[in-house]
């Protein structure tokens, strides 16, 4: 569970400090960047077979958490 207010002020001071406010205005052409990146999947395969915890977690499920954290903030 996560405070969505919270959440959404943290994303904008982070981007504000590193100065990528820019990069996350349009969020669905940012998750579509995200999901069709093969060097993301490879990096998330990687991960899951270093860590228990994330084995049966699988890319497109990863993409749907983040869908649905972004349209709340």
């Amino acid at each position: 569970s996560y405070n969505a207010s919270y959440l959404k002020e943290a994303v904008s001071a982070t981007a504000a400090h590193r100065g990528t406010t820019e990069q996350i205005t349009d969020l669905p052409v940012l998750l579509k960047m995200i999901a069709d990146s093969v060097e993301l999947q490879r990096m998330w395969d990687k991960y899951r077979r270093e860590y228990d915890y994330a084995r049966d977690i699988t890319y497109e499920q990863v993409l749907h958490s983040l869908k649905d954290v972004c349209m709340k903030i």
